[in-house]
Order: C-alpha cells, then sequence, then structure tokens
C-alpha cells in the first residue's frame, strides 16, 4: 500500500499560526475570515471562520496531493446527500486556495467549508464535562451515532475517518427545550461509497465501538454509581463483545439492532432482579446522593447491619468508621 500523503511538520506549523494565514481565504468567490485555529490533522488543519454574513463556519485546509488520484468534488456530492439529516454538519462548499504561508512557497490547498458546530469534540467531552458522562449519557451516545450510521447505510456511504475528534457534542442552543447536548458528525471530507474498501486501519463500526469503550471507562471511573448504572456496564461490556466478534451469525453490527440491545440492557438494568444484582463496593451506591440528611441515616443504617454481621457488610467496617460525612454543594439539597 502507498504510503499516504500528509501535512509536514512545517506546513502544519504555518497553517496553524495566524500571522502566517492571509486576513481572509476566499473560496469560489465567497470570503472567510479566519478566527481561531481549532484541530491539526494528518492531512488538514481546521479553522473556525465568519462568512461574509458573520455566519461562523468551519473551515479546513487540506494538501493538494491528497486529491490527484480523485475529485474533492465527490465528497460535496456525496455530502449532499446527507443534508437533510440532522446527525450530520451541513457541507457548505468546497474549492482550491493557493496561499504563501511565510516563508514557504505558494501551495494549493484543498479547502472544504462546513456548518460550525458549538460543542466538544467527544475526545474532549470525557475529559472536560466528564460529570456529564453517566450510564443514560452512555446510552444517548448509542442511539445518536446508531442514527448517524444507519443514515450513511440508507444512502450508501460510511464516513471513512469516524474517530473520536469527527464526532462533536453540540451545546444545546439558547432557548432550545429541553436543553440537551447533541451529538454531530463532523468532517464530511472522507465520504465514499459503502461498497469501496477502506485505506484506514478501522472502519466506522469499529471507531463507534471504540468510542463506546471510551464512554464506559469514564462512567466506570466515577466514585459513586447506583446499582443499575453497574448492572448496565456490565450488560453493555457483554454487547461490546458481540459487537467485536468476526463471526457474521454473532456479530452484532446493524445500528437498528445495536440500539435496540442497548435499549434493552438499560431496561434490565433498571429492572430489581436478585438473581442478576451486582454487588455494590461502597454501600452509598445503592441510592444516589441528593440530601445531607440522606446519607447520614444510610450511614448508621448501614453501620448497624455491619454490626450484625451481614456478609457483604463485613467489607465495608473500616470504610465507614473512618468516613465522616460533610455537607458539600453537590449534596446539601438545596
Amino acid at each position: 500500500m502507498s504510503e499516504r500523503p500528509a501535512l509536514s511538520d512545517e506546513q502544519r506549523r504555518h497553517l496553524l499560526e495566524p500571522q502566517f494565514l492571509p486576513p481572509s481565504v476566499e473560496v469560489n468567490g465567497k470570503t472567510y475570515t479566519p478566527e481561531a485555529p481549532i484541530a491539526p490533522g494528518f492531512k488538514g488543519v481546521v479553522w473556525r471562520v465568519r462568512d461574509e454574513f458573520g455566519r461562523r463556519r468551519a473551515l479546513k485546509l487540506c494538501i493538494y496531493d491528497d486529491y490527484q488520484e480523485r475529485s474533492y468534488l465527490q465528497e460535496l456530492s456525496r455530502a449532499s446527500a446527507l443534508e437533510p439529516y440532522r446527525e450530520f454538519a451541513r457541507f457548505v462548499d468546497a474549492g482550491l486556495v493557493e496561499l504563501s504561508l511565510g516563508c514557504l512557497p505558494p501551495q494549493k490547498y484543498v479547502c472544504f467549508v462546513e456548518e460550525w458546530i458549538d460543542g466538544l469534540t467527544l475526545r474532549c467531552f470525557v475529559k472536560e464535562q466528564k460529570e456529564l458522562v453517566t450510564a443514560s449519557f452512555l446510552l444517548a451516545y448509542v442511539r445518536g451515532l446508531c442514527g448517524g450510521l444507519s443514515v450513511l447505510q440508507k444512502v450508501n456511504l460510511k464516513h471513512d475517518d469516524l474517530h473520536a475528534g469527527n464526532v462533536i457534542i453540540a451545546r444545546p442552543l439558547p432557548g432550545d427545550l429541553p436543553a440537551e447536548w447533541s451529538i454531530k458528525i463532523i468532517d464530511m471530507g472522507s465520504l465514499k461509497a459503502a461498497d469501496l474498501p477502506t485505506k484506514k486501519p478501522k472502519d466506522d463500526h469499529r471507531h463507534f465501538v471504540d468510542h463506546l469503550i471510551l464512554l464506559w471507562n469514564t462512567v466506570h471511573a466515577r466514585r459513586i454509581l447506583t446499582v443499575r448504572d453497574r448492572r448496565f456496564l456490565t450488560e453493555a461490556s457483554r454487547l461490546f463483545r458481540s459487537m467485536l466478534d468476526d463471526e457474521p451469525s454473532i456479530a452484532l453490527r446493524e445500528p437498528a439492532q445495536i440500539m435496540k440491545q442497548f435499549d434493552l440492557a438499560y431496561t434490565r438494568a433498571s429492572t430489581s432482579r436478585p438473581d442478576r444484582d451486582v454487588s455494590p463496593t461502597s454501600p452509598f451506591e445503592l441510592f444516589p446522593l441528593s440530601t445531607l440528611q440522606m446519607i447520614n441515616y444510610l450511614r448508621g443504617c448501614l453501620l448497624a447491619r455491619v454490626r450484625s454481621g451481614k456478609r457483604w457488610m463485613g467489607r465495608t467496617r473500616a470504610w465507614l468508621q473512618g468516613h465522616e460525612v460533610v455537607e458539600s454543594p453537590q449534596c446539601s439539597g438545596g
């Protein structure tokens, strides 16, 4: 396999520095004013820009060499099939631009312009908003990505670069009801027909599993989990194995089936069934911590059960006796 074209370190550095970029970039007669560099990539760099009407857009500058054997207009044509669907950022325009960056000679770049999505990539979201990454968020993410993958299947396309940096968790807009984060798939510059082989190490489905494992690990790392959440994580880990199975008759790959199985797993986790209980690692996983009074009440009850010799409570004696519960804004009930 021939080596994929890539930006040189010098090109990438110059494309990311505001002083090297011209004050405006013109694409097909439309002027875009750069505001801030957003992210460097293997073959391109993304900037936040404004168009002539003040609307924010995402502008991606890609190396021209990557399009020697194919037309960048193919991506624009394919992306038009996704325009009606809310799961995808809208492709606005594409064209060739020639830029002189600092001391570098003038070079051609393929410029893609896309709808600007205000939010965080999944990769950043799990770091900066980890308190929002709950079991219910994991389920909502499954539904959102399954929706996007189902659309791609319907229009006979694959994204072909669906890593965690190309999914945005979009902030709710002012006035939105309900005010909820949503999922948007971005960067349509690698769209391909579904029946074409990928040259990438991972296909869309494998990237999707990586996303879910990233979220699973983030939820699992939380200090306190309800029994329902622990049950759901156990159920989800079984589904991951099915999603990764090489046997076609066993593998879980259809978006509609994946969403259905995760919905069923969450329902099972929410149903009290003693034979499927997951032993808590902390006594406070039994209930969500809503008020200081409830915590202290539970602490007293659990200490009494420890003294009465209940089997699993024996492990918590030292933990309970060594921790005084103090009031904090999170659990003050105010």
